[in-house]
């Protein structure tokens, strides 16, 4: 993803956003296809970082999904654990 698209997803702090001005369908230039393979390339990634986290034994990730009802928030969960160990994930 170009430091271009990211800049417009992130949200610096104290920083306000009009969700108004925000296009739901929005996607920034990604076709499925695109999606598919940056998906599984991070998924790996994921995986590789999980298995450092666990053997350091110092560190932890924490992830918060906040969306309303419907927003796709157990798909995301879905596909972005599959590549993970579940042994590692509480």
């Amino acid at each position: 993803m170009s430091d271009r698209v990211l800049s417009r997803l992130v949200v610096r702090p104290g920083a306000s956003v009009t969700l108004e001005r925000k296009k739901p369908d929005e996607t920034f230039g990604w076709t499925k296809a695109d999606a598919v393979v940056e998906t599984a390339q991070l998924a790996r990634r994921l995986d590789l970082l999980q298995t450092k986290l666990y053997a350091d034994k110092s560190k932890a990730l924490l992830v918060v999904l906040q969306a309303r009802d419907a927003a796709g928030k157990d798909g995301i969960i879905r596909t972005v654990m599959t590549g993970m160990n579940p042994a590692g994930v509480k």
